[in-house]
């Protein structure tokens, strides 16, 4: 099926009607005929056929020990061309009655008394094959050579169209993936839920507490989603280097369409989450705040997303892939802003608190939920007891390194991650494809 599909002018079948019955063997037979009709040449090998395998043929090249040709030429209507040159060798007897011929051809050959071979050489019919040959060796007129401006016949665009339904198709046949993911995120949300304190924010605990399950939640949400991201991307790679020799479509249009792909079941996922978790948070139930939470969630869980399909793209083995992922996360999250706060990162290390998303992501929520919170709450600081709004102990709880300010510039960030995921993975395939 898969060679059918890639409409070749000739096709070599090495005995497709073995371990068959007989109503199996004639249909696959009769498939080879419609194929034939459609001037594309069929060449089987068959042992031992029945009369009306037989026919289905138009020609017939029977071999002896060597290789060497006893026949090559037409079978005719019910073998009568076979036949007739049959009977025409000397000591060969009439065909029985409901004989079938093809078995009577393989007696004669092989159990004749003179050398087929050399009587096939001397034939009329070998002197015919042997001027069809030099005919069909002639060149032909000379036609303008056909020089096409694309290696394909659609458009980019149309390339795209396709891939992205059959996209998302295999996703919607993916439970494993899609599913999986989208259950396990809304129990993780549940979870938190159930354990958070309910009602409204009166202690820096409160504050505190609420940071960090935005941030913990968001962390375990794109953990869950990258690793299964990767494995899928390498199992898609080697579908995508058997398919690119066909060449029926170019890598940025497959890449793009996996990429809408992802992000439709993507956003339909964290929009279920957020739902269930933001409001549960004792946060102000405003849909600017909820907007900019939602924006978080799917940026940080999108970068997770296209870093796995990246390095799920650029490593062959999966083992290796894996162990690139845990050592890139756990330095990304360690110098997130939560573990170690980002006025205390040592310098050396600070170029990584700057490369973290997690950094972006963790500065994009707290900023935003705790904006225009005037409530005042007991601070414990280094010089003792302080009273401050919740929106001012949430730029203090970072040493003044985060902004409300800084929001858009956050988003931006973490979308260019985005972006440079999905680039680095689109040259990973090309250049992959390549060498092929």
């Amino acid at each position: 099926a898969i060679e059918f599909a890639a409409n070749p002018p000739i096709l070599f079948l090495d005995e497709p009607t073995a371990r068959l019955d007989s109503h199996q063997a004639g249909t696959i037979l009769t498939a080879l005929r419609r194929v034939a009709s459609t001037d594309r040449t069929v060449i089987c090998s068959m042992e031992f056929p029945s009369a009306y395998q037989f026919h289905k043929f138009d020609n017939v090249l029977a071999l002896r020990p060597g290789g060497r040709c006893a026949y090559f030429g037409p079978i005719g209507k019910d073998s009568e061309m076979l036949l007739s040159y049959l009977h025409s060798i000397p000591g060969v007897t009439q065909i029985g009655n409901c004989a079938n011929p093809a078995s009577f051809a393989l007696d004669v050959i092989s159990k004749a008394r003179v050398d087929v071979v050399m009587f096939f050489e001397n034939s009329k019919l070998k002197i015919e094959n042997d001027k069809r040959i030099r005919e069909l060796e002639e060149p032909t007129e000379v036609r303008p050579s056909v020089v096409l401006k694309e290696h394909r016949r659609v458009s980019q665009f149309v390339q795209f169209r396709v891939l992205l339904i059959a996209a998302l198709r295999m996703y919607w046949r993916l439970p494993y993936y899609n599913l999986v993911r989208m259950v396990s995120g809304l129990l993780f949300a549940l979870l938190c839920a159930s354990l958070m304190k309910k009602g409204s924010i009166t202690t820096q605990k409160d504050v505190s507490t609420r940071m960090i399950f935005m941030y913990s939640v968001c962390s375990t949400l794109a953990t869950i989603n990258l690793y299964p991201a990767k494995d899928l991307s390498n199992k898609e790679m080697q579908i995508f280097l058997r398919e690119r020799s066909t060449r029926q479509y170019r890598t940025i249009p497959y890449a793009l369409s996996r990429v809408v792909a992802e992000l439709v079941y993507l956003w339909f996922n964290i929009t279920i989450f957020s739902f269930t978790f933001y409001f549960t948070l004792g946060l102000e139930t405003s849909i600017y705040k909820f907007y900019w939470f939602w924006t978080f969630y799917v940026l940080m869980v999108s970068t997770a997303v296209f870093f796995g399909q990246m390095i799920g793209s650029l490593f062959s083995n999966p083992g290796n892939a894996g162990n690139f992922a845990d050592i890139v996360l756990g330095a990304l999250t360690t110098f997130g802003g939560v573990t170690i706060s980002p006025s205390k990162i040592p310098k050396m290390f600070v170029f990584l608190f700057w490369l973290s998303p997690y950094h972006y992501m963790l500065e994009g929520l707290s900023m935003t939920a705790f904006r225009g919170n005037d409530h005042l709450i007991d601070v414990v600081t280094g010089d003792g007891l302080q009273r401050m709004s919740v929106e001012e102990y949430s730029v203090y709880r970072f040493g003044g390194v985060f902004s409300f300010e800084n929001r858009w510039m956050d988003a931006f960030v973490l979308l260019s991650f985005v972006i440079m995921c999905i680039g680095v993975r689109m040259i990973a395939l090309h250049v992959r494809s390549q060498a092929v």
